[in-house]
């Protein structure tokens, strides 16, 4: 009797159960279907992975060594290495391969070379051994022969190697052998053959019988081809290696019985096939390859384990985790939404069911028969969508392989979906999920003392807001928003300290999005009422319709009818505003990391200019227009201990210009203002004249002169050395070392015959020309012969013209001593050198030395010197010097050095030295003390981390002339470039192309090249990053239409049933057809427009709050620069506006429904 009524409302019912059936088959197919789509998103992934590496890397290669062979400890490594670790990996692999390799073995024409000496010396004969012309000329000398046996299990039976046997006559004592083809035609061996060889290393009776059994020569098998030149291919300048093969281990165990103290190698490896690996087993794979070679290497020596494996299951399993939580929590997101619908459609049918409650109870049937009868229709719905949901999650999952997204991924092939268990399990948990939401309603519905009545009684609260779980629920989510907030990420710490994702966190949105969807739904009446309020005051109702007041009373008094409706379209909305804006938040923060680790178009880093031969320089190239030169180096904060270290950027700000780089308004400033804030610091070097070739200063020693003179000094250098730093047009600096041996003697001469030095004044001259460079310009050293013929060691031929910035003394051999030199003035000559002597011709300019020189700042000691201009006889420049270190350089320069350098820092660097805007500090530059002036402050700059490590920007002819012009020899230049596009031209490659070749034509090694446009590929063909949010953004938006339309849809009819009467009576008092159309309207356009802007803003703010730790799950601080909001608009207003075009049309059919209302019929029904 129950089934047949049961079936009779079924019958009777079908459309509104219809409705319901599938909103509970959607919950169930969302939650085990994203456990499958998820679970083929992993595989997907996981072979994207793999593939990255080739199929050698992948390949596992381990080995080990023991003593004596097949000897019990032999037996033992070989056994708890393949029962751990090799045979568990067979399972994943096409073949597997195991050989061994012995000690290497002598000729016994070794011992017969009448020298006496040890074993494994080398003999003077065999010292002449040479490998490769001995192979050319098809003949090798008996002294230089080595021996080695191996062998390979099942190498005959698997076809590994082709044996060609041509003898089996072997006595006992003799090692059968296989002998490679060459090898056996280089040392003329034949078949059948008996050798004698030896040990290298000491045994009782050293020396082996082997008889050759045949040749050997390896299959085509390219995996094992590889395994044997890897491990039993050995290969050397002198001696020439034989193999000798034992095929039968018989004749193995003989040879390791005989040796005892021999080594033999072992060796393994696994051919892994990636078809074999699925997202499933990663886990059982990590623990063999990860957790299984430290414990077999704690207990063998040797033993080494190697595979590419490791690596890219670790970025896997990395990059899932990432990928796994803001996935997760949309799913849950959209589940929740989906319930809520199943929800508010039950709540509704059981609202339009009222009548037939009443008389079930009439009739004498009791609240619990009536709630049996309805929950076992929804309970059968419940058993029969969990059993269908994964089936109907597998055909959509397949079906979406076809999306452009997945098929260009899979290259057409089908996506692989696994029907499992636990998919079974979720299906059942969303069935049971969805029967509660249906229970629920109609269990405190029948509870209700519901009476049958037309008026529009003021409704009571409903149970959520009578007991205040919305408020409990916001209550919980601030709580994990909390925790998160103090920690910082979404992982926690497990017992053993390893970090696992908090999943009670990934449901934090859920209960923001319900909490305070349900804490607005409070405030919706409110509003209504208070509207409602203004305009029934006395000034402004003359101006309004009574109707219209009428209506806002209506939807204030009977907020519960609208609640549910509301509720559901601001989760929807709000989960379409959330899931669009989690997409285009998290394409744009790639694109943003992408763009701000490579700074430009492309960035080159590693260079390294050479210093011998032609000058050349970023500056003097052709693409000097298309490229931003820049140094980047780790310095020291100088400080009493060693200071906190940061990385300085020396950029060429006059190019920082608009759209050069990558730039965020959000970083500081416009880019404008940070080159102009890092503006050079501008002196005028002393330029030599274009057609100089020697350089001269006219001086005056204030100090003992041996000290300058050559024949005084150790090693052929002087005590003290004057030398001159100089650059040419392409910016390269080159020192020039003064020779004043003959002024030293000059003044030697002077003391001894008791005539004054006070008014001499003598000149010292170098070369600067090219062809005139030898001995005295060099790199790495003071003096010596160049050798010409060798590229290596050609000397510097710097770029015309000149130009002199420092003069220095240094002490080569000594500490540095207390002393004086006047300078008068500089010289550029024309002259020749003969025998290492210049020879002046002709004064082709002078340049008198004046007050405009600064001393070099070059260390603490150098903070004593002194420089004086001084007008005697003649105008000069005394330079005075203290005591100082070896080696260590002091002078003057045009360039002020005591002069700060303006840089821009970050916040932390102010924060680690306690430092504020226009403080001067002292810092460590290429090994030279710097004063820098902070001038400002930047947030974030491309390719600087500052959470990493501080940071400062300078301006790079300010680092570079400085260290350069510190430095006694060398130059330092821009070791990276950035490759801008100043032409905007349509082939960024083609720059990048050109670039490159000019680098490799002029010579100039570089290291790697980053490149925007092909990370950014990178990214978004990962499919955790592109196809699993493609996909997830059509489901997200799916679930928003038909969640919206359905409810509404089904909302509009049941209220329109409940409300026959009130129209009906509206319409008998007089009001008009367009006065109803307009109140239906206003309600539909209130209600839906206020809920659709709340979901939009509640939407809009949870994403914002929540996205920085789901999108960097580790630290919401780790993302640099920070993410920056977005919303596909585009999608957003496609799938809005077509929700709205439909409850615009259901709209009007509900206003088509009044139209068709009977007074007469409805008014009669109702006095019934």
């Amino acid at each position: 009797m129950l089934l047949k009524l049961i079936l009779k409302r079924y019958l009777h019912r079908w459309k509104f159960l219809t409705v319901v059936f599938a909103g509970m088959l959607l919950s169930s197919t969302t939650m085990s279907g994203s456990i499958m789509y998820f679970d083929s998103l992993r595989d997907i992934a996981l072979d994207f992975e793999l593939s990255k590496i080739s199929s050698e890397k992948l390949d596992v290669n381990v080995s080990s060594s023991e003593k004596p062979l097949m000897g019990e400890k032999y037996i033992i490594l070989k056994d708890d290495i393949e029962d751990t670790l090799t045979n568990p990996l067979n399972k994943y692999s096409n073949q597997n391969f195991y050989g061994t390799k012995t000690s290497t073995f002598l000729p016994i024409e070794w011992g017969k070379t009448g020298e006496e000496m040890e074993k494994g010396a080398t003999s003077r004969l065999t010292s002449l051994c040479n490998s490769s012309q001995q192979i050319s000329e098809n003949s090798v000398v008996d002294i230089c022969k080595r021996y080695y046996f191996s062998f390979f299990e099942d190498a005959d039976k698997e076809e590994l190697i082709n044996f060609e046997k041509t003898t089996s006559n072997i006595d006992e004592n003799s090692i059968g052998i296989y002998v490679a083809n060459d090898i056996a035609n280089l040392f003329k061996i034949s078949a059948g053959e008996k050798l004698e060889i030896e040990a290298y290393w000491d045994e009782p009776n050293p020396i082996v019988n082997v008889t050759v059994l045949g040749f050997f020569s390896l299959s085509e098998n390219e995996s094992f081809n590889n395994f044997y030149s890897n491990n039993f291919m050995q290969e050397d300048s002198s001696f020439i290696f034989a193999n000798f093969i034992i095929k039968d281990i018989n004749e193995l165990s003989k040879l390791g019985n005989k040796f005892v103290s021999m080594d033999s190698d072992l060796f393994w490896m696994i051919d892994i096939e990636e078809e074999k690996i699925n997202s499933t087993e990663v886990s059982k794979i990590n623990s063999i390859i990860v957790d299984s070679p430290p414990l077999l290497s704690s207990k063998y020596d040797n033993f080494s384990f190697k595979t590419g494996m490791v690596e890219s299951l670790e970025m896997f399993d990395s990059n899932l985790s990432t990928a796994a939580i803001p996935m997760k929590t949309i799913l849950i997101l959209i589940s929740v939404v989906i319930i809520f619908f199943v929800f508010s459609l039950v709540s509704l049918i059981v609202e339009d069911q009222k009548e037939e409650i009443t008389f079930l109870s009439s009739r004498g049937a009791s609240l619990r028969q009536i709630y049996i009868i309805f929950n076992l229709e929804f309970l059968v719905m419940a058993i029969i969508v969990a059993i269908l949901g994964p089936y109907v999650a597998f055909f959509t999952i397949k079906a979406s392989s076809f999306l452009p997204w997945l098929s260009e991924m899979l290259n057409d092939s089908n996506v692989y979906v696994g029907i499992t268990s636990t998919s079974f399990l979720f299906s059942g948990l969303g069935g049971l999920v969805s029967l509660s939401a249906v229970v629920i309603p109609t269990f405190f519905f029948l509870r209700s003392k519901l009476k049958i009545s037309s008026v529009d009684e003021r409704e009571e609260p409903n149970f959520i807001q009578k007991y205040y779980l919305d408020m409990w629920f916001l209550l919980l989510a601030l709580l994990l928003m909390w925790q998160i907030s103090q920690s910082q990420s979404v992982f926690v710490q497990n017992l053993i300290g390893e970090s696992i994702i908090a999943n009670i966190i990934l449901l934090m949105p859920s209960f923001i999005l319900l909490g305070a969807g349900i804490v607005l739904l409070r405030i919706f009446p409110l509003l209504i009422r208070g509207l409602s309020i203004l305009l029934s005051l006395k000034y402004i109702s003359n101006f309004i319709p009574s109707w219209i007041v009428l209506s806002l009373w209506h939807i204030g008094r009977s907020s519960n009818t609208y609640s549910r409706m509301s509720l559901l379209i601001i989760l929807a909305a709000a989960l379409g505003m959330f899931t669009s804006s989690f997409k285009a938040t998290l394409d744009r923060s790639i694109e943003d990391t992408v763009s701000y680790r490579v700074g430009s178009e492309f960035r080159i880093d590693g260079l390294q200019i050479p210093w011998n031969g032609d000058s050349k320089n970023i500056n003097s190239l052709q693409f000097n227009d298309n490229v931003i030169q820049a140094h980047r180096s780790s310095e020291r904060v100088k400080a009493s201990v060693l200071g906190p270290s940061f990385t300085l950027l020396s950029i060429d700000s006059s190019k920082l210009i608009d759209d050069s780089i990558f730039w965020r308004d959000d970083f500081t400033e416009s880019l404008d203002s940070i080159s102009s804030k890092i503006n050079s610091s501008e002196y005028e070097p002393v330029k030599l004249h274009e057609e100089a070739d020697l350089l001269g200063i006219q001086l005056r020693l204030i100090l003992e002169p041996s000290r300058v003179s050559n024949y005084h000094g150790a090693g052929g250098s002087p005590h003290l050395v004057i030398a001159a730093k100089l650059s040419d047009a392409n910016s390269r600096f080159y020192t020039a070392y003064f020779n004043a041996t003959d002024c030293a003697l000059e003044m030697m001469a002077n003391i001894e015959f008791f005539r004054s030095n006070d008014d001499y004044w003598c000149d010292v001259i170098t070369p600067v020309k090219p062809e005139l460079l030898n001995p005295y310009i060099r790199t790495g050293r003071w003096f010596g012969i160049t050798k010409k013929d060798d590229p290596r060691n050609a000397p510097f031929i710097p770029e015309y013209p000149v130009s002199l910035h420092s003069i220095f003394i240094t002490s080569p051999s000594k500490a540095l001593e207390p002393g004086a030199i006047d300078f008068h003035k500089i010289s550029s000559i024309k002259g020749t050198v003969e025998m290492g002597i210049p020879k002046p011709e002709k004064t082709l300019s002078e340049y008198y030395f004046n007050d405009e020189w600064d001393v070099l700042n070059t260390s603490s000691q150098s903070l004593s010197d002194n420089l004086i201009f001084t007008k005697d006889t003649k105008e000069f420049l005394r330079f005075q010097w203290t005591n100082g270190d070896t080696r260590q350089l002091r002078g003057f320069s045009k360039y002020d050095s005591d002069k700060p350098i303006e840089v821009i820092v970050s916040d932390s660097f102010l924060e680690n030295i306690d430092a504020k805007i226009g403080d001067v500090v002292t810092v460590t530059i290429m090994a030279s003390e710097f004063s820098i002036k902070i001038i400002d402050t930047v947030n974030y700059f491309p390719t600087l981390y500052p959470d990493t490590e501080p940071f400062v920007i300078a301006e790079l002819t300010d680092v570079i002339n400085g260290a350069n012009i510190r430095k006694k020899q060398g130059d330092n230049q821009a070791n990276e470039i950035w490759v801008i596009n100043q032409e905007n031209s349509t082939d960024k490659n083609l720059i990048l192309n050109n670039v490159l070749g000019e680098l490799k034509n002029n010579e100039i090694p570089y290291g790697s090249i980053f490149s925007n446009e092909k990370s950014l590929e990178g990214q978004k063909i990962d499919p955790l990053v592109f196809a699993g949010w493609q996909t997830l953004l059509l489901i997200s938006f799916g679930a928003v239409t038909l969640v919206s339309v359905v409810g509404f849809l089904i909302h509009s009819r049941v209220s329109f049933k409940k409300r026959n009467l009130e129209f009906a009576t509206l319409k008998s008092i007089g009001i008009s057809r367009i006065q109803i159309i307009i109140l239906i309207a206003i309600e539909q356009i209130l209600v839906i427009g206020l809920a659709l802007a709340l979901g939009i803003i509640l939407g809009s703010r949870l994403s914002s709050t929540v996205m920085p730790y789901l999108i960097s799950p580790e630290s919401s601080n780790s993302l640099v620069p920070p993410m920056i909001n977005s919303v596909e608009w585009f999608d957003f207003s496609i799938v809005f506006g077509s929700v709205g075009l439909l409850f615009f049309v259901i709209i009007i059919y509900t206003i088509l429904s009044v139209f068709k209302i009977s007074i007469n019929d409805t008014m009669r029904i109702n006095l019934k």
